[in-house]
């Protein structure tokens, strides 16, 4: 008889998994086999179907009957027939219960712990995914429907110690038609599978752990241990490394491991070591350290997570022959600013000589003649040369000119000069061999770290420079083996010989050469990268059970920043360059031959490069003049303006947004027919009140095909960059068709009319329209494969209004002055954010490609939202960009609108520790915690009575020749004056006892030098630091402060509300006799902080960062302490509310942000902290603020003893009187 529900369960299970390809182990008779294929058909599945009772189990079972090349197939067994349980043992044998096998097992005995006893030993899987179904017994005999209870069947590992683990799943109602869930009967489904099994704790995974620092002999705790180290990280890096981000993967597995140690990754690419565990051998579940993939490792493993990178480099000091080219005397100015100053001097020399002239014809100065051109260009190019002139204007414009060309050459030959000398004498060289083939083919000395996988590179690369390498360095060397040598000695070599090589890996070398290396020699360092850059990537098996979850628990670990703290923690990508000092190069003939060769190919090329740059002057003029005509051609019209109103009956008074086109919506459209008699003056009045913006798409019909009357209408409205206007005309071609009429439809836009762009009307495509619909017919040009923002992506034919901050130096300078003193990278503590701002608008301006007027103002603000800069975006809409980012507050904005977070304002308290701060008297009792001083305390007692004891025994069994039994209190000071690094004349004279008094020397002798060692470093070896850490600490402190006098400090003390603050202005400000002493310079406020400790001085990061760094020593940099003077806060690139550039200027920032400029340009900038390079200790000198608790508690102790030894005198004679009163009744009963 067929059973209809038990079909619908195995295809309603299938189906639910989404499995195409099924393989049906049964029993069933034909019919039942015949319908249930007829049903499988129906679904498209496919279908293979074996009866049980006749397989042979000869064989493989996955090869003969289950074969396929699906990734995912579907098994039903019935175990009702009689070879079921053979099968199921056969596929155990053969690792069939795997993630590619989905397996449905039909029970019909409902005996559970039948089928538990079964597969108990089976070899099950944390992928498996096997589904075991029993009908259930409370709807056997139902005449409808069946139901069937389904489990969720796996093991974490049978292999490796799981359990079995059968889980309730749900329970479905099977018909003859169809099944349905009736019920979930546990929280399985609210999981996914991996989620499921998300804890291994019942399993003992195999570790495959490298050790190569330490013999394998060793003990296994000293290993575990060495492998668990942070320190020595040139010693077993890598495997550190690996071993110690494993832990934390098994704290997320929470398995045990069980650690297969070898000594190295493998003997062959494959075979042998950590690798060939995981790989060929499947000797071990995981690798414990990370390490490369090649094609040949990943048919035996599988990569699952990058975990660092391996890096093979060669170190080298500057041999001493190496050194700067001739191209270091053309390097100090860029190609642009050569160009530049070259031009700037020519039209100098025009311009004096045009001075000349006027001066000869019209004002008839006694200079008898004109001097050529080729004289002014002398005149103009000595000056650049620090030369004078015996030619000098007579006109007081002449001599401005003369003037103005004598500054402008004085600081660019500042610069010059400047910079040579630095780049001379104050950089250090590094060596021109820059590759490998160079190092092997240069006459340097090299030595190699005697690690296996170097030796196997150098045997096995195909490379070209690499073999040249090994046969140059290595094979023609009388003693081969000399020159492979230890991390030490090899470092030692470089260290101290200039030109020695040593290859080395970056996770070897970096930390010693940092820990060993002064800043000038690690300055002085060349580094070649020894073979390409390869990632490490942690491995599993290949056909591993645990991938899945162990992937997503690698992904949790790097979510979750841990990764990110480990990989800081261990990986170093670079050596730092910290060096305050310079280095001196003597000038050779070397590097002076450049020149003379420059003047030789200078004078050949002078008279070409003059006329060129002649014609090129003349071209430039002229296309100045012609665009300043049609600048003047320019006039101002009005526009007109309707919305779905007649135009003709429409009345102009008033304002057309309100009354005619309200509404609520973001995002409206307009059409618009521009043959009615008033729609000119309609879209003038829409242009007069500025309604061509993104709020409005317009289309505008002309039925007229006169575009250049629509461009000559439109040409002087208010159009925008955000404009969306679409002009309608109707194709000549298609006018007088009686079925289609074809459209063509253009763009219309203006960068901004009021800032100098022009109208442009750009063709888009043609449409052909019926009674029924409007089709593209085709298109007329690019446009539609670009967004509108991406069309208008340049604003060349606009000129911004800039409102630009300078506080630092009078706004009635010139603006060249102005705009010099924003555009320097050096006094960062002057007018610091505004340069910042002001230099990233000049990236701004070269991706906007337009011009910038700049309107100077010496304050960011009045009040919060008037005045200054950002008075101007703001409530005054006089500029259209702020040049320096500002803080966005709620009231600011009501007029602006924040575009891009530039940075961080952060207001800090610098001063250096006072005196009288620092370490306090509990630094004598910090070495140790509470629960050590109570150990070591316990540890003295009790030794002190086994010596007691010893004593005891000595003298009444061993008759000792000390004819005394010393008391507790003797042992017990013989104990503590061990501890205190004291000798004793009592010492025992049996061997045991010796020995116990030998153990308590060495134990007391290691504690001894522990505390010391502590204290010494707490009071020798650290920076002091204040006990005060924040604003209202300060405020109550006798410290003196100091103030940078800049506008948003005065506003911040006088309108902040904080209890703190107003303390602060209280204690530190208005109690002084003269307020106004507390407000100086940086510089000033800087020197005092340095010269006196405990002198506070609050300051802008932006300015004194720097400063700080140019100016303060490393020591007196790691003896600042930094309290936040306000929050820190962001600052953001504003533009007014209402700006049409809103989306074209929030694109291009984000085009800056992805390119990595602004984050070069930031790093420049911007420092985040302070840092402390510090190689010598500090010293600290002890007084009597620290000595005080030593005193006192001598004088503390003393006054105890003398108690306690008053308390022994009255005890001694209490005892003594006992005793007479004893004897005297002894004396009485006799």
């Amino acid at each position: 008889m067929v059973n209809f529900a038990l079909i619908n369960v195995i295809l309603h299970n299938f189906l639910q998994n989404h499995i195409k390809w099924l393989f049906i182990l049964h029993c069933w008779d034909k019919g039942t086999q015949f319908e249930f294929s007829s049903q499988a058909m129906k679904e498209n599945l496919f279908l293979q179907m074996w009866p049980i009772n006749q397989l042979k189990l000869e064989g493989v079972l996955e090869g003969r009957i289950l074969s396929q090349e699906i990734p995912h197939v579907a098994i039903y067994l019935d175990m009702s027939c009689l070879k079921s349980s053979n099968i199921l043992r056969k596929a155990s044998e053969e690792k069939l219960f795997k993630q590619n096998f989905h397996w449905l097992i039909y029970d019909p005995s409902r005996d559970l712990e039948k089928f538990k006893v079964l597969f108990k030993h089976f070899n099950l899987s944390v992928d498996a995914d096997v589904t075991l179904v029993q009908p259930n017994e409370n709807f056997l005999n139902s005449a409808k429907n069946s139901s069937y209870i389904l489990y969720d069947v796996y093991n974490n590992g049978y292999s490796l110690g799981g359990k079995l683990n059968v889980t309730i799943d749900r329970e479905l109602i099977c018909s003859r038609e169809q099944c349905v869930l009736k019920q979930y009967l546990s929280s399985l489904h609210e999981r996914s599978r991996c989620e499921h099994r998300w804890f291994l704790r019942d399993i003992t995974m195999r570790l495959s752990t490298v050790v190569t620092g330490i013999p394998l002999t060793a003990p296994q705790n000293d290993l575990l241990k060495h492998l668990s180290s942070i320190k020595e990280k040139h010693i077993d890096g890598v495997a550190k490394y690996g071993f110690q981000y494993m832990m934390i993967l098994k704290e997320n597995l929470e398995c045990e491991f069980r650690y297969n140690f070898t000594n190295i990754w493998s003997r062959t690419e494959i075979s042998g070591g950590c690798i060939g565990a995981v790989g060929i051998d499947n000797s071990a579940d995981i690798a414990s350290t990370p390490f490369i993939s090649t094609t040949n490792r990943l048919k035996y493993v599988q990569a699952l997570i990058e975990l660092g990178t391996f890096r093979h480099v060669c170190i080298f000091r500057t041999p001493r022959n190496a050194g700067i080219q001739g191209a270091v005397i053309i390097e100090p100015f860029s190609v642009t600013v050569w160009i530049l100053f070259g031009a700037m001097l020519i039209l100098i020399s025009i311009l004096l000589w045009w001075t000349f002239y006027v001066e000869f014809h019209r004002m008839k100065t006694v200079l008898g003649f004109v001097p050529s051109f080729l004289t002014t260009c002398l005149i103009s190019l000595g000056s650049a040369c620090n030369q004078g002139s015996f030619l000098i204007p007579n006109s007081v414009g002449g001599r401005l000119v003369f003037i103005t060309m004598t500054l402008l050459t004085f600081i660019i030959y500042n610069y010059y000069t400047s910079i040579v000398v630095a780049k001379l004498l104050g950089s250090p060289l590094k060596s021109n061999i820059k590759t490998l083939g160079q190092l092997a083919e240069s006459n340097l000395d090299v030595g190699l770290e005697p690690a296996p996988y170097t030796k196997s590179y150098l045997n096995y690369s195909p490379l070209p420079e690499v073999k040249s390498f090994a046969r140059n360095k290595i094979d023609y060397r009388h003693d081969p083996d000399s020159v492979w040598m230890n991390v030490n000695d090899g470092l030692r070599r470089v260290r101290k010989e200039h030109g020695f090589v040593y290859v080395i890996d970056a996770f070897t070398g970096y930390d010693l050469i940092e820990n060993t290396y002064t800043a000038k020699e690690i300055c002085d360092l060349n580094e070649i990268p020894f073979r390409p850059e390869q990632p490490m990537y942690q491995h599993l098996p290949k056909n591993s059970s645990y991938r899945e979850i162990i992937k997503l628990k690698l992904t949790r670990i790097l979510e979750s920043g841990v990764h990110r703290r480990h990989s800081h923690l261990w990986v170093k990508k670079k050596l730092n360059c910290y060096l305050s000092s310079t280095f001196l190069v003597q000038v050779g003939l070397e590097y002076t031959a450049p020149l003379f060769m420059m003047m030789v190919v200078a004078y050949i090329a002078a008279f070409v490069v003059m006329f060129l740059e002649i014609i090129w002057f003349k071209y430039q003029k002229n296309s100045m003049n012609r665009n300043s005509s049609a600048m003047k051609n320019r006039a101002m019209n009005e526009n007109l303006f309707i919305q779905m109103w007649s135009i003709n009956k429409l009345k102009l008074e008033g304002d057309l947004e309100g009354p005619i086109l309200s509404h609520e919506n973001p995002h409206v459209a307009i059409y618009f027919d521009m043959n009615c008699t008033k729609s000119e003056d309609i879209l003038r009045k829409a242009s007069e009140e500025k309604l061509f913006k993104h709020q409005f798409h317009w289309l505008i019909y002309d039925s007229s095909m006169d575009l250049e009357h629509f461009k000559d209408l439109f040409k002087y409205f208010h159009l925008s960059i955000d404009t969306d206007i679409t002009l309608v005309q109707p194709n000549e071609r298609f006018v007088n068709s009686p079925k289609n009429v074809s459209y063509i439809l253009y763009d219309v836009y203006n960068n901004g009319y009021s800032l100098g762009g022009k109208l442009n009307v750009t063709i888009d495509r043609e449409l052909l329209c019926c009674r029924e619909q409007c089709l593209v017919k085709r298109y007329l040009s690019s446009l539609y494969q670009r967004s509108k923002y991406e069309h208008r992506w340049y604003l060349r034919d606009l000129t911004m209004r800039v409102s630009t901050v300078v506080t630092a130096i009078p706004l009635t300078a010139p603006q060249s002055e102005l705009l010099a003193h924003l555009s320097s990278t050096k006094d960062k503590h002057i007018d610091g954010i505004a340069k910042f701002g002001f230099q990233y608008l000049m990236i701004l301006k070269e991706n906007l490609e337009c011009n910038f007027f700049y309107n100077f103002t010496s304050a960011w603000s009045r009040t919060e939202v008037n005045g200054g800069c950002i008075g101007a975006i703001g409530i005054e809409n006089s500029a259209d960009l702020a040049s320096s980012p500002f803080l966005a507050t709620k009231n600011r904005f009501k007029y602006v609108q924040a575009i891009t977070e530039l940075g961080t304002f952060r207001h800090v308290c610098i001063f250096r520790t006072p005196l009288n701060a620092g370490i306090q008297s509990a630094v004598f009792l910090e070495p140790f915690s509470l629960r050590v001083w109570i150990l070591f305390g316990a540890t003295l007692i009790l030794i002190a009575f086994l010596l007691w004891l010893t004593f005891f025994v000595e003298y009444h069994q061993m008759k000792a020749m000390l004819g005394f039994v010393p008391s507790l209190l003797t042992t017990c000071l013989i104990s503590f004056g061990s501890a205190c690094y004291q000798g004793s004349f009592l010492v025992p004279t049996s061997m045991g006892g010796r020995i116990a008094f030998i153990t308590l020397s060495l134990l007391t002798f290691i504690i001894y030098n522990y505390y010391t060692s502590i204290v010494v470093a707490i009071l020798l070896g650290s920076p002091v630091k204040s006990n005060i850490k924040t604003v209202a600490q300060l405020a109550d402190s006798k410290l003196e402060v100091g103030l940078e006098p800049i506008p948003y400090t005065k506003s911040y003390l006088n309108f902040s509300t904080l209890p703190e603050i107003k303390r602060f202005v209280r204690n530190k400000i208005d109690s002084q006799p003269n307020p106004n002493n507390v407000w100086m310079s940086v510089e000033k406020g800087l020197q005092r902080v340095r010269k006196e400790p405990g002198y506070v001085f609050v300051i802008d990061a932006f300015s004194g960062y720097g400063l700080i760094e140019n100016s303060y020593t490393a020591e007196e940099i790691c003896d600042l302490n930094e309290i936040p003077f306000r929050p820190e806060q962001p600052l953001y690139q504003h533009l007014p509310r209402n700006s049409s550039y809103r989306e074209i200027v929030k694109l291009k920032q984000m085009r800056i942000m992805e390119s990595g400029v602004y984050r070069r340009y930031y790093r420049q900038w911007v420092k985040r902290r302070l840092n402390c390079y510090l190689s010598s200790s500090f010293l600290v000198q002890v007084g009597l603020e620290y000595t005080a608790p030593l005193f006192i508690m001598l004088a503390v102790a003393y006054v105890l003893v003398l108690i306690l030894m008053m308390l022994e005198i009255v005890w001694y004679k209490f005892e003594q009187k006992y005793k007479n009163h004893d004897q005297g009744d002894m004396t009485e009963y006799e």
